[in-house]
């Protein structure tokens, strides 16, 4: 190989066991068999015991989930979006230009298929709601509108997964 001090053979039983007594040998290894992975479920997954609500058929269908972020990739191959909005400026989209939405959504829709990751609600409706923008900032009032349409399109569950440097205290 040019970049790592290795070489890779097919050599006879026989030729392995003299170099074995090589001294300028330092290591043989057998080549393993390697393979894209399949679907996995995350650590989140097992931690919130989300395969055995599998078990019981509850898996988030008839669910309805807002997730108030940075918007979520609608041509994502592991998740289905029931719809969104923007209230980032003037951008209509809800795609996600920054990652950290559509990292969200997979944790909670991720399809129960053989890519990628499950999420622990698969068979959930998610809607992006775009209120950060591409470097995941925003303002909160837009976090709020998105809260208000949220609502008024009746989620059952709205994730907020951000934070501020300050307190708001909304009267």
């Amino acid at each position: 190989f040019k970049n790592l001090s290795a070489v890779s053979a097919t050599v006879p039983k026989s030729t392995i066991t003299e170099w074995q007594q090589n001294p300028a040998i330092t290591q043989i290894d057998f080549d393993p068999v390697v393979k894209i992975n399949g679907q996995s479920a995350g650590w989140g997954y097992s931690k919130v015991l989300a395969n055995e609500a599998k078990m019981y058929g509850w898996t988030g269908k008839g669910v309805k989930i807002g997730i108030i972020d940075t918007g979520v990739r609608s041509n994502h191959p592991d998740l289905q979006l029931a719809g969104g909005v923007s209230f980032v400026g003037d951008r209509t989209s809800y795609e996600d230009d920054e990652g950290h939405g559509t990292h969200v959504a997979g944790i909670i829709g991720a399809q129960d298929n053989e890519i990628g990751i499950v999420g622990v609600a698969p068979d959930a409706k998610l809607y992006a709601i775009k209120a950060l923008n591409s470097t995941g900032i925003g303002n909160l009032s837009d976090v709020i509108a998105s809260i208000e349409w949220a609502i008024a399109n009746k989620m059952d569950i709205i994730n907020l997964s951000l934070t501020s440097q300050q307190n708001h205290y909304l009267l």
